[in-house]
């Protein structure tokens, strides 16, 4: 299976915008990072970014963290 170099791109233009080390898992699941300064999203809030069947997710804490995970 090829890969698509438009998805690639997206791709890591996201994980750049995360501001903490991050990967979309090959597996279709979701990486939760903790990231208060993310620029996926507001501060503190959660920033979901799904594509091509596979997400990541920055959140301002670890509490935070635990929630989304456990969601």
């Amino acid at each position: 299976m090829s890969m698509d170099p438009l998805l690639a791109r997206a791709w890591g233009l996201w994980k750049d915008l995360a501001g903490v080390p991050v990967s979309f898992a090959p597996t279709g699941g979701v990486n939760v990072v903790v990231s208060p300064e993310s620029g996926m999203c507001p501060v503190g809030w959660v920033g979901v970014v799904a594509l091509g069947g596979l997400a990541i997710v920055t959140v301002p804490s670890e509490s935070a963290a635990v929630m989304v995970r456990d969601a």
